[in-house]
C-alpha cells in the first residue's frame, strides 16, 4: 500500500504472514504526523463535535460527561465544553472521538485512501489522544482488521494470541472474566503502524502522552455474501418468496419451521439457478 499517507512496503509478504494471523508493527509507515494538543484544539472549534462523538476515559472507565459539556444539573447537554476539556489536557486519560475523518482533512484523506484501497470496504477512524500514566479499556479483542496510526508520542501495547476466530460484531464477546495473557509487549512511537488481527487479545498503555488513529478494516463475510446473494436470487426464484405461514393449533397460530427436505429443496433450486446464470 504505497500512497501520500500509508505505507507498506512489502505488501505480498504482510498478506501472506500477517494479514488476519499475526499482529506485526511496521516501522515509519505512517507520513501523517502532526501534535495531540493541537488535532484536539482544531476539533473543540468544530460545532458538530458533541458528546458521545467526544469521550473521555480514566484508565479505560467512561469519565461522568458533566465534566466536560455544558450540562447542568437538570439535564445533560451533549454540547462539548471547550474550556473544561483545555483545560484538562494535561490531567491523566484518554479522549476519544469517533469518526474524527469527518473533522480533520488530512484524516479524510488518510480514511480515503485505505478505503479506496481495500475496494470500497467499510472503514472507521476513531482518534485517541491519552496523557499518562494511563491504561485503555481491559484485555480484549475486536471483530475487524485493526491499522493503529501513530501520529504523536508513544503508546506501549500488550498483545497475546488469536483466542477467537472469525470473530464478528453480532457474535462475540469483548470483555473476559479471566484476563487473557497477554505475554508480548510492542511500543509504537510517531510514523509506526500496527496491524493486530480480529480476535487477537490486547490492552494499550500510555505512560506519558500518545495520540493514534485506530483504522478499522470491515471485511464482509461468508454469511453476508450468502445473504447477499440469497436476496438477489429471490428476484427470479418465486419459491424463496413464498410464505413460510402458520400452522393453526390448538386455538392459537404458531409460525411454521422449515423442515430439513423444504432446506434441501430449497437448495438444490438456488444451486441450479446459479449453474444457469454461470452458463448462460
Amino acid at each position: 500500500m504505497n500512497n501520500d499517507f500509508f505505507r507498506i512496503s512489502n505488501m505480498q509478504e504482510f498478506f501472506s504472514s500477517y494479514w488476519g494471523k499475526a499482529y506485526t508493527k511496521i516501522p515509519n509507515a505512517l507520513k501523517l504526523k502532526k501534535s495531540g494538543k493541537d488535532i484536539i484544539k482544531e476539533l473543540l472549534r468544530d460545532p458538530f463535535v458533541e458528546y458521545p462523538t467526544l469521550r473521555i476515559y480514566d484508565d479505560g472507565k467512561l469519565r461522568n460527561p458533566f465534566d466536560y459539556t455544558k450540562s447542568s444539573r437538570r439535564s445533560l447537554s451533549p454540547v462539548i465544553d471547550p474550556e473544561k476539556v483545555i483545560n484538562g489536557l494535561s490531567d491523566p486519560g484518554t479522549i476519544k472521538i469517533e469518526n474524527v475523518d469527518l473533522y480533520v482533512k488530512k484524516f479524510e484523506e488518510l480514511k480515503k485512501s485505505i478505503h479506496d484501497f481495500f475496494d470500497q470496504t467499510p472503514i472507521t477512524a476513531n482518534m485517541y489522544h491519552s496523557v499518562g500514566p494511563v491504561a485503555g479499556i481491559p484485555a480484549h479483542y475486536d471483530p475487524y482488521h485493526i491499522f493503529v496510526c501513530q501520529v504523536a508520542g508513544e503508546k506501549t501495547w500488550n498483545l497475546g494470541k488469536k483466542i477467537v476466530a472469525n470473530p464478528h460484531k453480532d457474535f462475540f464477546v469483548k470483555n473476559f472474566d479471566e484476563g487473557p495473557e497477554l505475554s508480548d509487549s510492542v511500543v509504537t512511537e510517531p510514523g509506526d503502524i500496527l496491524y493486530i488481527p480480529p480476535g487477537l487479545a490486547h490492552r494499550a498503555y500510555t505512560e506519558k502522552s500518545s495520540t493514534h488513529i485506530a483504522i478499522g478494516i470491515h471485511t464482509q463475510r461468508f454469511y453476508e455474501a450468502v445473504q447477499e446473494k440469497l436476496f438477489d436470487c429471490a428476484a427470479d426464484i418465486p419459491e424463496l418468496r413464498a410464505d413460510i405461514g402458520f400452522s393453526f393449533t390448538d386455538g392459537s397460530m404458531r409460525k411454521n419451521q422449515i423442515d430439513q427436505d423444504q432446506l434441501t429443496s430449497i437448495l438444490k433450486i438456488i444451486e441450479q439457478y446459479v449453474e444457469n446464470e454461470q452458463h448462460s
